[in-house]
């Protein structure tokens, strides 16, 4: 899915990627001949991702023509036209007869280590391997730079030096020059010295360790029409097209094999669905080929260019949208809203009863001395609950859009964890959940232009939203929350989530370290302010309340009025 920038008055709609995936209908032979191609794809990955980082770290960024074998080469014959060029002085020679000779093929020893993978797969396959590879480098280091941001701008430097030090480590972010120290970055004029150069690459080392780098073990095939096309079914009325897709070393096979016509090409049938039928915008010649990693599945992904309907639909939106709206996330209830609503009320429930099965599964499997992914009978209960979770999520988040149409949504930061589950599914509900959320709240973004702004959950759910008064005491409960110091009762999510919407909140939406504190003093302070005087009957409750206990009595208990 392509990241959406919003272009200038005038301009064409910006490309936004919708991949749909269509389920295929291949017999043993033509599966076992894709997984294999599928594999050789992922091993060519994996070497051209070492050369790309090989690539990153001697020069600071990635490069599409990055060849080692290449530089060794111009290396190699830089320094025999060094030497030719001084016996041509010596001797008299003119040195333009030795700058017309062709250049050497190869440093002998030196092995080209596209080449293997060119014979496996062929020049185009590894082209587009290539670009894959880089894709998501790239998407990867821009994640990262985002981190950088977020470490410089939590860090802890001294006042004097903040905000030198910090212009400079951000000006090297933005030039991506972590670790290419011998490249010149100037600030005014002024070169950026050796010392800040070195903390941000310690900084960047540090980002990085913590964030493991792409693998490319389980990627799909990203492939064009240089290697495959895409016809209607005309003869047959079980499929409604073919993808014709070109495999290496499928002709040499079927040659051997003895069959009649080696083309060297596999036909792939294709279902479509109302959904992608439904989908407007231009279809791309560009084809994904995904191997489910639960269930081994293959399904071919068709891109769709949906820049222009979404422009459309954003500006349709636009017009009726009614305003933000605040959203307090949990499992018991799904999702609050500060209207009252509360959407997902089953969602725990059915998780318990589904981990149940799952955990019964997983027992009876080990006691037989096996993992639970050997198990089919796992694999299929484990795809249901993600199935599960996806639906219900997207489910809930469509029925907000169509019923309070929200120009922007305020939420808190996610936690998919609970004590009643296991840890298998708090695993699996972490994975799932937070992925399939952040992809749904992107596509609305896209599709709607709902915005989505990540608030500080900090006692959100122990403030409340009518006096600001902040007290565990509170919440007595998971749902029911009584105020000790105005008396409001509500349900505790809808609390929370008048919290999450109100000013008070808002303004702390960076998490950095040391942010609970913050809120906490801020909340407290501002409770004093409104409120000097000790409240006399009932009992001030600030006096046995320990967010309380760092004030001065001085300002704690003011003498009542006369």
């Amino acid at each position: 899915m392509a990241k959406r920038k919003e272009g200038k008055v005038g301009e064409a709609a910006p490309s936004i990627f919708r991949c749909d995936k269509l389920p295929t209908h291949m017999n043993a032979g033509k599966i076992q001949t894709l997984k294999v191609m599928l594999q050789a794809w992922r091993r060519s990955a994996k070497v051209i991702s070492d050369l790309q980082w090989n690539c990153f770290f001697q020069t600071g960024g990635f490069n599409p023509f990055f060849d080692p074998a290449a530089v060794h080469r111009k290396q190699g014959v830089e320094v025999r036209t060094g030497v030719l060029r001084q016996i041509s002085h010596h001797f008299g020679v003119e040195p333009t007869e030795f700058e017309k000779k062709r250049l050497p093929r190869m440093i002998p020893g030196l092995v080209d280590v596209l080449a293997p993978l060119k014979a496996a797969l062929g020049a185009a396959e590894v082209q587009m391997v290539r670009e894959q590879v880089l894709g998501t480098l790239n998407s990867y280091l821009s994640n990262r730079q985002n981190d950088f941001r977020q470490a410089v701008f939590g860090s802890c430097l001294s006042a004097d030096e903040y905000e030198t030090t910090r212009h400079a480590l951000l000006v090297i972010n933005k030039a991506k020059a972590w670790f290419n120290l011998k490249r010149e970055l100037q600030i005014d004029g002024n070169p950026i010295d050796m010392r800040t150069r070195k903390l941000a690459r310690n900084i960047m080392s540090q980002i990085m360790n913590r964030h493991r780098k792409p693998r490319f073990s389980r990627i799909g095939m990203v492939v064009d029409q240089r290697i495959a096309t895409l016809s209607a079914s005309t003869c047959g009325t079980s499929f409604d097209m073919w993808l014709k897709l070109r495999i290496a070393g499928l002709r040499e096979t079927r040659k051997a094999a003895g069959q009649k016509n080696p083309d060297g090409f596999i036909h792939i049938p294709i279902r479509s669905y109302d959904r992608f039928n439904a989908r407007k915008g231009a279809r791309k010649q560009s084809f994904q080929i995904i191997e489910d990693r639960h269930t081994g599945t293959i399904s071919v992904g068709m891109i769709t260019d949906v820049g222009e309907a979404f422009q459309a639909s954003r500006e349709v939106y636009a017009s009726s949208a009614n305003g933000p709206l605040a959203l307090d996330f949990g499992l018991k209830t799904l999702f609050a809203t500060e209207h009252g609503d509360l959407l997902g009320r089953e969602f725990l429930r059915k998780l318990k009863a589904l981990d149940e099965t799952l955990s019964g599964i997983a027992r009876h499997v080990q006691r037989s001395g096996q993992k639970p992914r050997s198990s089919k009978r796992y694999v299929m209960h484990a795809e249901r609950t993600r199935g599960y979770i996806k639906t219900e999520l997207n489910r809930i988040i469509n029925r907000l859009i169509a019923t309070k149409r929200p120009s922007k949504l305020f939420l808190e930061r996610l936690n998919f964890q609970s004590t009643g589950l296991s840890r298998r599914m708090n695993r699996l509900l972490q994975n799932c959940g937070r992925s399939v959320l952040q992809t749904k709240l992107q596509a609305i973004n896209d599709e709607f232009g709902i915005e989505t702004t990540e608030v500080v959950s900090a006692y959100t759910s122990q403030t409340c939203s009518c006096c600001g008064y902040v007290d565990k005491r509170n919440r007595p409960s998971q749902e029911r929350f009584t105020c000790k110091w105005c008396g409001s009762k509500m349900h505790a999510d809808v609390n929370a989530s008048r919290n999450i919407g109100s000013e008070r909140f808002r303004s702390f939406t960076a998490l950095r370290p040391g942010i609970r504190k913050a809120v906490l003093d801020v909340l407290v302070s501002e409770h004093i302010e409104r409120n000097k005087r000790r409240r006399g009957s009932p009992s001030d409750p600030r006096e046995t309340n320990p967010y309380f206990k760092d004030w001065t009595p001085e300002v704690r208990f003011l003498p009542l009025a006369a």
